[in-house]
């Protein structure tokens, strides 16, 4: 959209804001022990692809590391991908089905994940949208596995690794090499809404001058 309409009129390309003030980012973690990647969707219309993200689990898991999936629960799991029984029971008790939590408590998972980790098709519905799950991700300051759908790629920042959506074998190795990183967390203002204010401001202000010689006044 912002290439279609781009110098036809003002613009302002703003992505899912938050408050980085608000209680749900500054709540206690829920913690865990050993390493736990995390992954935080449903299965609506195959929008998330958590069977990439377990298949990839399946080679590094181990009783040290864990996946916990939240939105998901093991019945509902298989029932959506019925072949991936031999990859459940690869994992065993290192795979963790949450079933559906409220958004606080998903957001608490989060906070105390070791590495979270975002997969989605990159397809028509996908890339005309911007996912929030990436932006509570990033906002959360865990590092993040993710794919390059929309243009989240544009706001990935050092914690940000971006792979293939379908390439199980660099999930697989990026969840490898996640283990042996060390990272300060804190909460990320990257889509903080006080952030655009300025751009919103300039917007704004050429909307009503816009208007302003439209009418003659």
């Amino acid at each position: 959209m912002e290439r279609q309409y781009g110098g036809r009129r003002p613009l302002v390309k703003l992505p899912p804001l938050v408050d980085t003030e608000d209680v749900i980012w500054h709540q206690e973690p829920i913690r865990h022990e050993g390493f736990e990647f995390c992954f935080a969707g449903m299965l609506d219309g195959q929008k998330e692809s958590p069977d990439v993200i377990v298949r990839a689990f399946a080679s590094v898991c181990d009783k040290d590391t864990r996946l916990r999936i939240i939105g998901v629960d093991r019945d509902e799991f298989v029932g959506t991908y019925p072949s991936m029984a031999d990859s459940l029971g690869e994992c065993g008790e290192s795979l963790i089905f949450m079933g559906r939590q409220s958004h606080a408590d998903t957001i608490r998972y989060v906070l105390g994940c070791d590495c979270y980790v975002f997969v989605r098709p990159s397809d028509r519905r996908n890339n005309a949208g911007f996912p929030t799950k990436f932006v509570e991700g990033v906002t959360c300051g865990v590092p993040l596995l993710a794919t390059n759908v929309s243009d989240i790629s544009s706001f990935a920042g050092e914690n940000v690794t971006i792979l293939d959506p379908m390439d199980e074998k660099a999930y697989s190795e990026a969840m490898r090499q996640m283990k042996k990183v060390s990272v300060t967390r804190r909460i990320n203002d990257t889509f903080d809404f006080r952030r655009y204010r300025r751009d919103v401001s300039r917007w704004l202000e050429d909307m009503i001058n816009r208007g302003r010689n439209t009418d003659g006044k």
